[in-house]
């Protein structure tokens, strides 16, 4: 009986740290820090107490606003962005054509809306990746089969995609062409956070909090 008791004192007051910890990660927190020193980026994110999030970047003359939803797990911060009918940031769609010239594979890249744009694709066949940059809509890899590849546009990059038929020799590629947030994992360090989306990896740069103003 003991032992359940002392288990119990121990879920509860990890649960009491936890919820700490999140009341104490709400509030401002921006790229305005000596980390970050781009003059043409900004970023900022405020997460509210009701556990909703409002994010916004600057990119050159570019601007990205994001609403969602937030939790804090030890030291990583969930963000769930709302996009209604965007249920991934790259959906795929493996074939295998005959019709394409034996060694090469095609990738053929849109956005939601199915019209071409500017990017770049970078695909990977074991040890080897090969960068076709300034594509419109379709690329030719000069290899059998692929293991893996991702796109980047002129802002950002998109996640890495794992090929999981290694037949196939055709690859339809749909993406949003702006900045979303499904499911994104930043760390919260130290009371700063390091966010996550742009290249698909952990920024070397942080977003401190703002103090408030009452303070």
């Amino acid at each position: 009986m003991k032992h359940i008791i002392w288990i119990l004192i121990i879920v509860l007051a990890h649960a009491f740290c936890n919820g700490q910890e999140a009341i104490e990660t709400i509030g401002k927190y921006t790229s305005r820090n000596p980390s970050h020193t781009n003059r043409n980026h900004y970023e900022e994110i405020v997460l509210k107490s009701d556990s909703s999030f409002k994010y916004f970047a600057r990119i050159g003359f570019v601007k990205i606003e994001i609403k969602g939803k937030w939790h804090l797990t030890g030291h990583y911060l969930t963000l769930k962005g709302h996009h209604p009918g965007i249920t991934s940031e790259v959906s795929v769609t493996e074939l295998i054509d005959n019709g394409i010239p034996e060694g090469q594979v095609k990738i053929a890249t849109t956005d939601l809306e199915s019209d071409a744009f500017t990017h770049h694709v970078s695909a990977t066949k074991g040890e080897t990746t090969i960068t076709l940059r300034d594509r419109e809509y379709v690329t030719m890899i000069p290899h059998s089969s692929l293991d893996r590849f991702y796109i980047t546009n002129t802002l950002f990059k998109y996640p890495t995609y794992e090929v999981k038929n290694k037949e196939a020799n055709y690859f339809k590629v749909r993406v949003p062409r702006s900045r979303v947030i499904i499911n994104e994992v930043w760390q919260y360090k130290n009371g700063v956070l390091f966010p996550r989306g742009l290249i698909q990896d952990y920024s070397t740069y942080y977003l401190s909090k703002e103090e408030s103003e009452s303070n």
